[in-house]
């Protein structure tokens, strides 16, 4: 984890046009002395873990509240509201991840004897897990506790939902699993694609394929032996098969969420198709991150330009998915032209200084 510059509590409390739930909750007159708690959580949180480094606790509680990869929230409109940051960080390589999540819940504007009392957080919670991200099962673990916090803070039905792409289910899992099947496997397959990023759209066993494929599926997932008639796929969309009678639902659920994981991990990549560009010496890229997948980040075509702090604030930075982002942005890129403004979590622009 990087080190955070030491404003970012200050900074956090001053965006008051933050979308963030748990900044959007508040208002500027707030008390926002949770986030020395919050530090003092995650101090603990690392000290289980055999690491005590207080700047690096500084750094994991700026990320989840500045920075979190996902984010929900329910209640609020005059009433209590409860929030959830989260964010997974590799630690000491891409191999092992620890997943972080804070739960804080939002007690709403009042008075008291005449007085307004503002929005103040009256309580906060943090949670972890340890997680081998290069496997099968850890994926699913992950996407499991993404499943859970979906259940607990549920999606209001008129909310828009940005969603990747389609999963194609083929088939039927009925009597064809190790042990037991749940009655609700079907909603646990929606499940997962859901909380990955993915609509999801099942034909059963036996059944012709009617209708035509949605243009944005990225991964059909076939219950081997299908019966039924197969739709016509676009060149370059994978079809993974299945063979459940080997397999408990479990393991069923890792192979579909790898399948999910992967496909994600491949789209828009053009492999072999084009050359990459080239830096060239003396070269000054500027670039922001507009994605990710398991193994790398996504960053935007990039500018000539620096961020408003100037060039003089990149520093050198570290990071294996930054690193395997860049270098499927360009041919020459080597890890040691990454760097990142020094205002981070304030700022999140990157560069490439060849």
């Amino acid at each position: 984890m990087q080190h955070v510059d030491e404003s970012w509590k200050d900074s956090f409390a001053a965006n008051v046009k933050s979308r963030l739930p748990l900044r959007a909750h508040l208002e500027k007159r707030s008390e926002f002395d949770f986030l020395d708690e919050l530090v003092d959580k995650c101090a603990v949180l690392l000290s289980g873990l055999g690491r005590c480094d207080v700047e690096e606790a500084e750094a994991l509680a700026a990320h989840l509240v500045l920075d979190p990869a996902i984010c929900m929230a329910i209640g609020g409109n005059g009433g209590p509201a409860r929030v959830l940051h989260a964010i997974c960080v590799d630690l000491d390589g891409p191999a092992m991840g620890l997943l972080v999540a804070v739960d804080a819940t939002v007690a709403p504007a009042e008075r008291a004897s005449g007085a307004k009392m503002y929005p103040s957080v009256s309580a906060i919670d943090v949670t972890d897990a340890l997680i081998d991200t290069t496997t099968a099962a850890g994926e699913l673990e992950l996407v499991n506790h993404v499943v859970e916090w979906t259940r607990d803070y549920p999606v209001p039905s008129h909310a828009s939902r940005r969603r990747q792409g389609n999963v194609l289910f083929l088939g039927d899992l009925s009597g064809r699993c190790i042990g037991t099947l749940p009655g609700d496997w079907r909603d646990r397959l929606r499940d997962v694609s859901s909380a990955l990023g993915y609509d999801s759209h099942a034909v059963g066993q036996g059944r012709r394929f009617s209708g035509s494929v949605a243009a944005d599926t990225c991964v059909a997932i076939e219950f081997d032996p299908y019966s039924g008639t197969g739709p016509a796929l676009e060149d370059g969309v994978p079809t993974e098969k299945v063979a459940p009678h080997t397999y408990s639902f479990e393991e069923v659920l890792e192979r579909v969420c790898h399948a999910i994981v992967d496909a994600s991990d491949h789209e828009g990549v053009d492999e072999g198709v084009g050359a990459l560009p080239t830096l060239g010496a003396g070269a000054r890229r500027y670039h922001r991150k507009v994605g990710k997948s398991r193994h790398f980040d996504k960053f935007d075509d990039g500018a000539e330009t620096p961020c408003v702090h100037g060039e003089a604030s990149f520093v050198p930075w570290r990071g294996d998915k930054c690193v395997k982002g860049f270098q499927r942005k360009y041919e020459d890129f080597e890890p040691s032209m990454l760097r990142h403004c020094k205002k981070y979590p304030n700022c999140g622009v990157y560069a490439v200084f060849s």
